[in-house]
This record gives structure tokens, sequence and C-alpha cells, in this order.
């Protein structure tokens, strides 16, 4: 089996972090997304992917080739139009003739039994496609909706405006012929080439019910670390790591190569302490942060809730909560970030993320990367700082 996986795009609504790169270099618990779906193959087994990507994606190219080298034949192919379609049609010169092909969407956060279960559901199935499932609580209309009966696929609906009877959403996993990429190019549209897939062959479902977050609104970020920290089960802490006697860790805490925690410092898990990032004395890194490589927390400052990408910068006496931090962002002393959003308010997807009785939703600000926000500036619930964005 071979695999195609896309990579290209930065989304839209993700620019406030992505910039010009594409969103899946984005970082999620040290890995960029993208390496969700390479990761997850691998263990399913697969041996030859490509990775299609657009832009300047020498970066990307040179980074994941000496990190997969010795696991699969990788390859990766530039997109030459825009688009799902453009991205297919990219790759369709490289998986022509062969066996089945495993099509991933390299912007869905999940752990390797995603992957691995529904490959081997494919292997056990005589039916010459799959399409992997998952259940969804909110925001079903941001979502391609799919039919099933009986374990087959009846139809699927891209982002329905009606109600729709089913509760599952297209996964970002199928398992298709090559031909598929042919009818992708006959037809125009992959939603067009979708439905005649289900239309001329079998089409199995697989459902997955375990952790799997699709990147597609900033936010979505907050959600995957809530998820995919709580399948932490243990403390694990780096030997490379300097973490003074006087420092409090709670677990389950994940600390890697070359971090720093300065003295007094209180970390409660489930929390994630990116390689060579620093916090600092008497800062208080609260459950459901993650730190990503190289960022910064300075003194007696809260983090709460939140993620900061590679880094990032929050100075002292801060307090953020429920918020994303982009790449390189700066944000001065005496920052605060404000996180109660009316229900009636909330930005689809979000939701599942309403806290206790009163029904709240905790939703901070999005301070895009390379932006920097000025001294003792209090940022709104919803805030958007956009990217390389300078406020006065």
């Amino acid at each position: 089996m071979r695999a195609v996986v896309l990579a290209g795009g930065t989304g839209g609504r993700m620019e406030p972090l992505t910039g010009p790169r594409p969103k899946t270099w984005l970082k999620m618990l040290g890995k960029r997304l993208v390496e969700y779906a390479l990761e997850g193959l691998v263990e399913a087994g697969v041996r030859n992917i490509v990775v299609v990507v657009d832009g300047d994606y020498s970066e990307m190219a040179s980074d994941l080739t000496s990190r997969y080298r010795e696991l699969v034949d990788l390859r990766i192919v530039e997109q030459k139009a825009p688009g799902i379609k453009g991205a297919l049609l990219s790759a369709r010169r490289y998986v022509a003739g062969s066996g089945p092909v495993a099509l991933a969407y390299g912007d869905i956060v999940a752990p390797p039994g995603f992957y691995t279960g529904s490959i081997a559901a494919y292997n056990a199935s005589s039916s010459e496609a799959l399409m992997a499932l998952t259940p969804v609580a909110s925001g079903l209309q941001t979502y391609g909706v799919v039919m099933v009966e009986d374990r087959r696929i009846t139809s699927i609906h891209e982002k329905p405006t009606e109600r729709v009877e089913s509760t599952y959403a297209y996964g970002g996993l199928m398992v298709v012929p090559p031909a598929f990429f042919d009818m992708v190019k006959d037809q125009g549209s992959v939603a067009s080439a979708m439905r005649t897939l289900i239309q001329k062959m079998d089409v199995d479902a697989y459902i997955w019910s375990g952790p799997w977050y699709d990147i597609d609104e900033p936010w979505d970020l907050l959600r995957a670390a809530v998820g995919m920290l709580d399948t932490l089960a243990e403390t694990r802490i780096s030997s490379s790591a300097k973490i003074p006697e006087t420092v409090t860790l709670e677990g389950p805490v994940i600390v890697e190569d070359e971090a720093m925690i300065d003295h007094g410092a209180v970390i409660k898990g489930p929390a994630y302490i990116g390689r060579k990032a620093f916090v600092g004395m008497n800062a208080f890194i609260r459950p459901y942060t993650t730190l990503e490589n190289g960022a910064i927390v300075g003194s007696h400052t809260e983090v709460k809730r939140s993620v900061l990408q590679p880094r990032a910068y929050v100075a002292s006496f801060c307090y953020i909560t429920d918020t994303v931090v982009g790449e390189e962002a700066s944000v001065s002393p005496y920052v605060l970030t404000l996180n109660v959003v009316p229900l009636v308010k909330a930005p689809p997807r979000f939701e599942d993320l309403v806290l206790g009785a009163s029904k709240r939703v905790k939703l901070g600000s999005i301070i895009g990367s390379r932006s920097k926000v000025p001294p003792r500036t209090v940022l709104q619930p919803g805030t958007v700082v956009r990217y390389g964005e300078i406020l006065s």
C-alpha cells in the first residue's frame, strides 16, 4: 500500500498563526501537524509515502526527509494547482498503476491508532475503498457529514447547511484505488469524485471514537491540546532538562531535552514543556498548557489551557489563558487575556469546551506569529492579533 499525505495550504482562517506557511507546519506536543499522519501511516506498515506541499517547501522537505528517510520511501511533491483537487492531481502520477492508496489529510491530529485501525479494517474487508469516520458533538456543519448504513457509506455531504440524520464526520483518511485520482481529474472536483466513488464501489466505514481534531480554525489547537494531553499517563522528564529542587511538578508532565525551569516555578499537568523551552522563576503553568520548542514564559507569569508555538515569548507578570500564542510572537509584561465568552457567541466546534454548571465557554486570544503585544494590554475574549501585527 502507498500513501499520499496532503500537507499544503495555509488555510485562510489560520493565517494569523501560519502567515505564508502551510498550516501543517504548526506544532502540537512537539510534532508538526503533518507528522501525526506520517507517524500513524508508518506504524500501520505503509512504507511508500508521497507528501504534497505548496509554496516555499524547501524547509519542510529537508526536515521531513531527514526525520523519516530511514523509515519510509518518502517523496516530497510540489502542489501545482490550488485546493485539494490540485494536491491530488499533483500526486496522481506517483500512484498510477499501484495498489490501494491511503489518502490522508495532514491537518488532522489523532493518535496512531486512528491510522492503524483504519488500514487494518480495510485489509480485513473485501471492499474496494474505506473511509475513516468520527462522531462529532458540535460544529457538524463545518465538516463533511457522512451517511452510513450497515457499515457502508451511502452518501457524503460537504458542510451541510440543512440538518442531516448523521453525527459522523469524514475523518480525513481514505483508502482508495488509484482510479480515484482519475475520477478527480475527470469530474473536476474532489466532492464529485467522492460521490462517484460511493455510487460505483462498496465503500466501508471505519468508526474511530478516540481523540481526533481537524485543525481548521486557530482555536482547534486549543481543543487538540486538551484532548491529546488527556491521553498522557505518566510524567516523562529528559535527563538533559534543567529543573532545580525548588520546582514543583504535578504530573503527568512531559519535559523535553534542554528545557529549563527556574526556581519556584509550579507546573501542574497534564502539560507539555518542549525542547529548549524556558519557564521563569515563580511562574505557574496550569493544566492543558503546551510550550513548544524554544517558547519562553517569564517570571511570575501564569499560563492556563494555552498553546505557545515555537519561540513564542511571554514576558513576566502576565496572565495568559485559553490562548494560542504564535511562533516568535512577543507578549510584553503585565498583559492580561480575558476569556469568558457567552455560549451564544462561541465559535463552531468550541461548544465541547463548555466548562462547569454555568455553561461558560472559555476562549482567550489568538496572538499571531511574529506579532507584538505592548505592556499592560488587556485582550478581550476572542481577540485576534494578525500575523506580524504590532499593537499600539
